[in-house]
């Protein structure tokens, strides 16, 4: 009986030193933890700012940032992690690091009980609820979200490019056919060596699926699920329809074969689709007059489509990782109220919506100072609401979580399209089992 209360405090002893193991072996040295960061884009300069202001708020821990091109993110990294020399910490990205297939493999540590541990240090009541629903999947907490990109309505116009060929803005009613003709008088070989150097609009790989095609099935005023959200059906009238229309924009030889990225390529574009609205005008536009203008109507609804779906974009810890701790204490800052909404508002590269509802407004205060004139103020809050009511509020979990993987099956397929491999019909054919597959897994 005299025993007790040592074994006790030993037993206590040595649960407290295992949870901070890394801390102390790492102390022992005098020498602080290095945890590499998997990211696609080494010289993110909100990243970069993030990761000094973790630095200079403590000593313990230090992270670099572990580069991969945008290709190798997705089967490089994978490969990585299942060999166990993987990152520490991953950028996840709902299409490059899909979370069911990580999950399943393995590749990332549940941060669940971190979560349930820390909630008040979280201060979990700030983040908005979707944050937290679309990085956590059947119990599994994969990763913890610092930002929503926010769905959209909107394309950004080459002014430039417009005022030379001497054609007007699109207007506030323009629809389909309108873009159609804009098209037909913007793509030209404008070198004169016999090919084509100036299109329309892009309507290839993610950009092409998400923000034309998707929009103009939305715009219908069909919804291309079916039976509780578990299968696809693209074979609606308006499905249908808005893919026709947009593959006479294919026929009429108006968009390139491929994305790619015209500001390197000598290529020019006369509008894009706005998801990324403020990465083209900050990126891809820089150096060129634009304007930002709404989508174009359906002719035949009248109505505009949104963007429905937004990615998970959050940072989870590698299953390998030999310092967890440490790594979730990287996680707490970097989606705290002093992590990458701060370091991307001071770096004026703060493009998608935080995470954290007390930092929202720093985000619209950056968007109405970096977006050109005019943009709809309440395009952005009628294709959240869209969004919520489709997507989130989806009887099948599955389609929330999975999403931006069905998009990039979507993506792939719709992109052979544009290449001529395949017609509608056959695209139909090919992403209809595909997408089941992730609806009912």
């Amino acid at each position: 009986m005299e025993r007790r209360p040592l074994c006790l405090l030993l037993v206590l002893s040595v649960v407290l030193s295992f949870g901070f193991v890394g801390f102390e072996s790492a102390a022992a040295n005098d020498e602080p933890i290095v945890l590499s960061l998997g990211h696609w884009n080494a010289m993110d300069p909100a990243f970069l700012e993030m990761i000094d202001a973790f630095h200079a708020a403590q000593d313990r821990i230090r992270v670099e940032i572990r580069a991969y091109s945008w290709d190798e993110y997705s089967d490089g990294l994978v490969v990585e992690n299942i060999a166990g020399v993987g990152p520490d910490i991953i950028n996840i990205h709902g299409t490059q690091t899909p979370p069911a297939y990580w999950i399943q493999q393995g590749l990332l540590l549940d941060l669940t009980p971190y979560f349930e541990r820390d909630k008040a240090e979280l201060m979990v009541e700030d983040f908005i609820p979707q944050s937290l629903e679309l990085t956590s999947l059947n119990g599994f907490r994969y990763a913890m979200s610092y930002c929503l990109p926010v769905p959209s309505a909107l394309v950004v116009v080459n002014n430039d490019l417009f005022d030379a060929l001497g054609l007007e803005l699109p207007f506030e009613e323009w629809d389909w056919d309108d873009l159609r003709s804009l098209a037909s008088k913007i793509t030209r070989d404008a070198d004169g060596d016999g090919a084509t150097d100036t299109w329309a609009i892009n309507l290839a790989e993610m950009r092409g699926w998400r923000e034309v095609l998707h929009q103009a099935i939305i715009s219908t005023g069909d919804w291309y699920f079916q039976n509780g959200d578990t299968e696809i059906n693209l074979r609606t009238e308006g499905a249908l329809r808005a893919m026709n229309w947009a593959y006479s924009l294919v026929e009429g030889g108006y968009v390139p074969l491929s994305g790619g990225n015209w500001t390197r390529t000598g290529m020019r574009m006369g509008m894009s689709w706005g998801f990324l609205v403020r990465g083209y005008y900050e990126g891809w536009w820089r150096g060129t007059r634009v304007s930002v203008v709404q989508t174009p109507k359906d002719p035949v609804t009248g109505q505009r489509g949104y963007e429905a779906g937004i990615m998970q974009l959050g940072f989870g810890i590698s299953a390998h990782c030999k310092h967890p701790e440490a790594a979730w204490e990287f996680v707490k800052f970097a989606t705290g109220p002093d992590g990458w909404a701060k370091a991307g508002y001071e770096t004026g590269n703060l493009f998608f919506l935080p995470a954290r509802q007390s930092l929202i407004m720093d985000y619209f205060v950056h968007s109405a100072q970096m977006l050109p004139a005019p943009v709809d103020p309440l395009a952005e809050a009628r294709a959240g609401e869209y969004l919520q009511a489709n997507v989130l509020a989806s009887p099948n979990p599955n389609l929330m979580v999975s999403w931006a993987e069905i998009e990039k099956v979507l993506a792939s397929e719709w992109t052979r399209v544009v290449q001529g491999i395949q017609g509608v019909e056959v695209f139909v054919e090919r992403v209809t089992p595909l997408v089941n597959q992730i609806l009912q897994q």
